[in-house]
């Protein structure tokens, strides 16, 4: 039990449910080998049963994720335009994803849900999205790449709508 509230501290919602899964998995392990030396009675049909149900709808949440698309790009538009080997993670404040060529860590796409707070900088009202390449050259509303910086954030901080007009500008290779 202090194990699982330790675990359930962990800010990354993905990292702590992997991290409890995988506490969950050496749990059923140990209980089999105990079960094995007879040190605990086996379990019933009915919890298998149970156990199975409970995997199944594991898998069901699974599949609705896949189908909604992930934080950030709820629409998957990205996902689905996206080169087929560009690795998915999600964003560092946990409230988007970011999509990153595998053979330039510099070279990505992050989808960001809007931010909620009356202040937020123009660009953030609104879900959008940034795309970077080489590291230093980032993609405006108006389809052209400058340098990190050399223009106003709300610049680069592309309303989602806009995803399908600037797509042939955001050149993925």
């Amino acid at each position: 039990i202090a194990e699982f509230d330790r675990l359930r501290k962990i800010p990354d919602k993905v990292k702590r449910t992997q991290a409890i899964n995988q506490l969950l998995t050496k749990e059923k392990q140990i209980e089999k080998t105990l079960q094995k030396a007879g040190l605990l009675p086996k379990l019933s049909k009915n919890t298998n049963k149970l156990n199975k149900a409970s995997q199944a709808s594991k898998v069901n949440k699974v599949e609705k994720l896949k189908r909604i698309g992930p934080i950030g790009d709820p629409s998957a538009k990205f996902r689905n335009a996206a080169p087929k080997n560009w690795i998915s993670k999600t964003a560092n404040n946990g409230k988007g994803t970011k999509y990153i060529n595998p053979q330039h860590s510099g070279d990505y796409i992050r989808f960001m849900s809007k931010n909620p707070h009356p202040s937020a900088p123009i660009g953030q009202q609104k879900p959008y999205f940034i795309r970077i390449k080489d590291g230093n050259k980032i993609l405006t509303k108006n389809g052209k790449w400058v340098v990190k910086g050399a223009v106003n954030p709300s610049e680069t901080h592309i309303p989602q709508e806009m995803f399908d007009k600037l797509l042939p500008f955001m050149k993925f290779n």
